[in-house]
């Protein structure tokens, strides 16, 4: 039986090919889970927030229908964390030029690079406030070629905006052991979650660069819900049906409902984040493929400003899904595909030598039970040198979408399909 749930989250590592440095020892203290910059209330009405937090909102929804254009994924669990995967981009778009940047702001749907460094800088800051009644936590890292000079502008505001630790290791000589090191460093930030972001032979000698961003939440529901004595039958698409251990629980939330969906908001301890439960009402795999292929930002905060509080009946899964992605090729067909290609224009170190992304691995964890969530996700993104008022009832007993967002500033921190719980 599962005691809480847990989401982890791994966002992006870039690996560039370059030159040398000796990685720290295994031995290496572990790390706390905090960010290096210091935190700050947060101006929820702030326009630059506001157009990043639907930047982040809008490429979720692109990558959550760019993911499911595989026949496969409707039968198939999907989960993942947009916030991981922008913020890890925004870090290596401060160095791109040219085309690339061109792409990459059109796919990620960045504002003003200024409004976009500032406004990261402030959420940083405000997801990772100490003594909260929940843990979310978010770790950005850049890991250099030792003997490379990186262009100071780009160091600057990483580590001013993004508080990304810079750490110099030696890809050129040590490949595996600069993999082992940076996995062993997202596991601590993740709570050992997310123990391989960087599968095999993701770093090699000509690696000059690694982005990470990690992202870790472990919260409270701020009702319990009860876990049903008999299991009960969740209906799949491919007819398996499994019995389930259900949670189940009424409470006085934001609910929405039409003729086509259901949704109920239900609130973690300290009410600052949420999950946002998508229920289509028609069971069928067609009812499940209309409402991804039509949501949208516009949509769901239409859903939420129409929502009403009322005595809610629910009954869910618990469930946990850990999934891991190549996000290249999605991301190509997205409309980026000159990042990884030898027409790449990135500006990381002082010489002119060319640069290119050679892989974008993610991985996301979740439980879900009947206490509460812990999630964690990860990427990892992999540069290379160019060698050129009444009681509503939700039962998800069928395929549904979840959201977990910050209140506050309505960012997507995790976006998933319960299909296979």
């Amino acid at each position: 039986m599962l005691r809480f749930s847990k989401i982890t989250s791994l966002t992006i590592g870039l690996i560039l090919a370059g030159c040398s440095a000796i990685p720290p020892t295994s031995s290496e203290k572990k790390p706390t889970l905090q960010s290096t910059l210091p935190p700050k209330s947060i101006d929820i009405n702030d326009q630059g927030i506001k157009q990043v937090a639907e930047a982040n909102n809008q490429f979720a929804i692109d990558m959550f229908q760019q993911l499911y254009k595989e026949d496969s994924k409707i039968n198939d669990n999907v989960f993942y964390s947009p916030y991981s995967l922008s913020t890890a981009m925004a870090m290596i778009y401060d160095a791109a030029a040219g085309q690339t940047q061109a792409q990459i702001r059109q796919t990620f749907h960045y504002p003003e690079l200024s409004v976009l460094h500032n406004s990261s800088a402030q959420l940083h800051q405000h997801f990772n406030q100490p003594n909260k009644p929940y843990r979310l936590m978010t770790n950005n890292g850049l890991w250099l070629q030792q003997d490379l000079q990186p262009n100071s502008a780009f160091i600057n505001n990483v580590t001013s905006y993004y508080g990304a630790a810079i750490t110099p290791l030696d890809f050129k000589n040590q490949p595996e052991a600069s993999k082992n090191f940076i996995n062993q460093k997202i596991a601590n930030q993740t709570d050992d979650m997310i123990k391989e972001l960087l599968p095999n032979d993701s770093i090699e000698s000509d690696t000059v660069s690694v982005l990470t961003n990690a992202v870790y939440f472990k919260g409270d529901w701020t009702s319990p819900f009860r876990l049903e004595y008999q299991p009960e039958t969740f209906y799949t698409f491919d007819q398996k049906n499994p019995k389930l251990t259900m949670m189940s629980g009424n409470r006085v939330i934001n609910y929405f409902e039409n003729d086509t969906v259901q949704m109920a908001e239900i609130p973690y301890k300290g009410d600052d984040l949420s999950m946002l439960v998508i229920l289509p009402k028609d069971k069928t795999a067609q009812g499940l493929k209309r409402l991804v292929n039509d949501l949208s930002t516009t949509r769901i905060n239409g859903w939420l400003a129409n929502t009403s509080v009322e005595e809610t009946a629910i009954k869910l899964p618990k469930f946990k899904l850990e999934k891991s992605y190549k996000m290249k090729d999605a991301l190509s067909q997205m409309g980026m595909p000159i990042a990884f290609s030898n027409a790449a224009d990135f500006n990381i170190f002082n010489n002119a030598a060319k640069l290119s992304i050679d892989g974008i691995f993610h991985k996301a964890v979740i439980q879900v039970d009947e206490k509460g969530t812990v999630a964690a996700a990860a990427t990892g993104m992999d540069v290379v040198l160019v060698m050129d008022s009444h009681t509503a009832e939700l039962i998800a007993n069928h395929p549904f979408v979840f959201i977990i967002r910050d209140k506050k500033t309505n960012t997507f921190l995790f976006i998933g399909q319960v299909s296979q719980p």
